[in-house]
């Protein structure tokens, strides 16, 4: 009868798999599919991590990235920001990650900076 670690990690051996689990996560790549300064609806079901990051390349200039999120249409309330004062005379990136919950509206905005990579993972 091993011990309880061997019991935690469900029948695989790794944690939160197997009969155990916590939650599952499906993580989906929304390049070229979203945009910046755009509303969107989580109508997954369940609640969604969106992981955002923007660039800025070569002047030194203020870099700014902002989420907003809540059950209303336009979200204005904050759920995540980063700021760079001024950016380096090579590329900068900043990056927001932020829980959406079912049915709540989301956008990500930024100042100066240009959209590289907008991820979701759905939580199940």
């Amino acid at each position: 009868m091993g011990d309880r670690r061997d019991r935690d990690r469900g029948h695989h051996g790794h944690p939160y798999q197997g009969q155990h689990a916590l939650f599952t996560a499906s993580t989906s790549d929304l390049d070229g599919t979203r945009a910046l300064n755009t509303v969107y609806q989580n109508s997954s079901g369940k609640s969604v991590f969106a992981s955002v990051d923007v660039s800025h390349a070569g002047s030194a200039v203020q870099l700014t990235i902002s989420a907003l999120c809540e059950n209303a249409n336009p979200p204005t309330e904050q759920a995540a920001y980063q700021e760079l004062d001024t950016c380096p005379a090579t590329t900068a990136y900043l990056w927001v990650g932020f829980l959406v919950p079912n049915g709540w509206r989301y956008k990500v905005t930024s100042t100066n900076g240009t959209l590289q990579h907008w991820k979701e993972t759905g939580l199940y």
